[in-house]
């Protein structure tokens, strides 16, 4: 980015929870840890030195108060956070032993998802809009949030950035989720999901051929996330490039996804490439720049995957380690 350009300034919208994250080799033994996609997402952002504030309820009790002291102590502005009389949302995650994480969602009744119509009006005009996950397809948010989506799409200044961030577990019937979930990607220029997201919402088709047909509906980047393999990017004209994970020790998962989607982010920002016009000629060109933001954001979910909870680096954090890769 050019150094006398105003920064890109990023808004996050959604749901802000607490995991209770169990202990890998110590069953039934849980510390909890703010988590939430859109909340992982905007303080991986905050982390890596992005002007982030982050659209989200939470509860007057400790939870809340963990929710809040944490964004804050990340660099999230909270100039649009809500807290609320009800008690904050929480997610329970169990893990396997490769620590990979398995929720258990607590959120009938809690601030997470009790959003109303007035919190359309916090839709911001320019910058980037980033939206993920339960909050974005489950009701009451649901509608709320794709109404703030529409408005700020239908201004034409504001890059949308979607992660659908499907849990089965919340899913009671795919078909009427899939379709929510389509009518975002309707109204988005950059897609992230991983491979997991895609195989539930279209069980059996090929990734090419679900990235296909997002760009379809309208989306100019579709990047989908591989696991340990690492990540790949689809234009309408097909895969535009692929980028391998790295060989880490993982602590857990958790928040892994996001803090991809927040690296991807901040990349696409450094880069130059944040805004609707200057996305679409980089997909059109196959732009390297494109790569270079998979690879940053690949070694910030690996950062965070070595560690405990949703924990993504600092600015400094990223650049040593990527300094160490390219030595």
């Amino acid at each position: 980015m050019d150094p006398h350009e105003a920064p890109i300034t990023f808004a996050v919208v959604g749901e802000a929870l607490v995991d209770l994250v169990e202990t890998l080799g110590s069953p039934n033994t849980f510390t909890a840890h703010a988590g939430g996609s859109p909340f992982n997402v905007a303080l991986t952002l905050g982390r890596l030195g992005q002007q982030v504030s982050l659209i989200a309820r939470s509860g007057r009790d400790a939870f809340g108060r963990l929710l809040e002291a944490k964004a804050r102590q990340s660099g999230v502005s909270l100039d649009r956070w809500q807290i609320v009389d009800e008690p904050t949302s929480l997610a329970v995650a169990s893990l396997d032993d490769a620590g990979r994480a398995q929720y258990d969602f607590y959120l009938d009744g809690t601030a997470g998802l009790g959003w109303d119509a007035s919190l359309v009006d916090l839709a911001p005009s320019g910058g980037v809009l980033h939206l993920a996950s339960v909050a974005s397809w489950r009701q009451p948010s649901g509608r709320v949030i794709q109404a703030m989506q529409q408005r700020a799409f239908g201004g034409g200044d504001t890059l949308i950035s979607y992660d659908p961030n499907v849990r089965a577990a919340l899913i009671a019937n795919v078909d009427v989720a899939r379709q929510s979930i389509e009518r975002c990607i309707g109204a988005a220029h950059l897609i992230k999901a991983s491979d997991e997201d895609a195989a539930l919402l279209y069980p059996d088709e090929p990734l090419e051929v679900v990235a296909r047909r997002w760009c379809a509906l309208g989306a100019q980047l579709v990047v989908l996330t591989l696991g340990e393999s690492g990540a790949v990017a689809f234009g309408a004209s097909g895969e535009l490039v692929r980028r391998p994970g790295l060989p880490i020790r993982v602590a857990d998962t958790v928040g892994a996804g996001d803090s991809f989607a927040g690296g991807l982010l901040a990349g696409i920002a450094d880069s130059g490439l944040a805004t609707c016009a200057a996305l679409r000629s980089a997909v059109a060109a196959g732009d390297p720049r494109i790569g270079a933001a998979l690879e940053q954001a690949i070694v910030v979910s690996a950062i965070t995957c070595e560690r405990s909870g949703a924990e993504p680096p600092t600015r400094a954090e990223l650049d040593a380690r990527l300094a160490s890769l390219r030595a």
